[in-house]
C-alpha cells in the first residue's frame, strides 16, 4: 500500500514539473514568435522607408535630367540662332563684296527704315531684327552695320549723338590704316566721313 502510494506522489511530482517545463517552453516560444513578428514589422517599415528613399531620389534625378535638357535646349536654340545669324551676314558679303562704303548703302535696300522701331537691347539684338523683320530705325541700321564691320574683323565704334536732324541718331566708325572712317547706314550713299565732315553736317555726339 506504501509503495503504490509513494509511486503516486512520485507520478503527481511528475505531472507538475512536465506542467511547469511545458508553461515555461510555451512562454519561451510564444516570446520568440513575438521578437519575430516585432522584427517581422521592423523590416517590412524598413523596407517601405527604403522604398520612399528610392522613390524620392528617382524623382529628383528625372528633375534633374528635365532640368539639363531644358539648358541643353536653350543652348542650342542659342547656337542656332548664332548660325542663322553668321549665315545671313555672309550672304550680304557675297552679294555686295567688302567695300565699306557699298555695305552703308546696302543696308537700306533690304531694310525698310522705320523711325518708331525701338532699339532690342543691344547691336547684335538690333540686326537679328532688321534680318528677320526687314524693318528698322538707326537703331537697327547701325546695329547691322556694326556686326558686319565686326564680323569682318575691322575695329569698330558704334556712336550714339544727333543726326543732321537734331534727332537721336546712330551711326558706326572702323579704323582703316590708322584713320577713323564713319558710315552712317541711314544715309549710305554719302559714303565715308571724317570727324570734320560729321560735324559739318550737323552731327553732334
Amino acid at each position: 500500500m506504501k509503495d503504490k502510494i509513494a509511486y503516486l506522489a512520485i507520478g503527481v511530482c511528475l505531472c507538475v514539473v512536465g506542467a511547469g517545463v511545458t508553461g515555461i517552453v510555451g512562454q519561451r516560444i510564444s516570446a520568440s514568435t513575438r521578437v519575430q513578428d516585432d522584427d517581422l514589422v521592423e523590416s517590412a517599415e524598413d523596407i517601405d522607408i527604403a522604398s520612399d528613399i528610392s522613390s524620392d531620389l528617382e524623382e529628383v534625378e528625372i528633375e534633374e535630367v528635365i532640368e539639363v535638357d531644358e539648358v541643353e535646349i536653350a543652348k542650342q536654340e542659342e547656337e542656332d540662332k548664332f548660325d542663322d545669324f553668321t549665315w545671313a551676314i555672309v550672304e550680304i558679303l557675297q552679294h555686295y563684296g567688302l567695300r565699306p562704303a557699298v555695305l552703308s548703302e546696302a543696308i537700306a535696300e533690304f531694310v525698310e527704315y522705320n523711325p518708331y522701331v525701338p532699339s532690342q537691347g543691344g547691336t547684335t539684338a538690333d540686326a537679328q531684327y532688321a534680318l528677320e523683320a526687314r524693318l528698322g530705325s538707326h537703331y537697327q541700321f547701325a546695329g547691322l552695320l556694326y556686326e558686319i564691320f565686326i564680323y569682318l574683323g575691322y575695329k569698330t565704334e558704334y556712336i550714339s549723338g544727333y543726326g543732321p536732324t537734331g534727332d537721336k541718331h546712330s551711326w558706326v566708325g572702323i579704323l582703316v590704316d590708322d584713320v577713323w572712317e564713319y558710315f552712317d547706314p541711314v544715309y549710305g550713299e554719302l559714303g565715308a566721313y571724317t570727324n570734320e565732315g560729321l560735324e559739318k553736317l550737323g552731327y553732334i555726339w
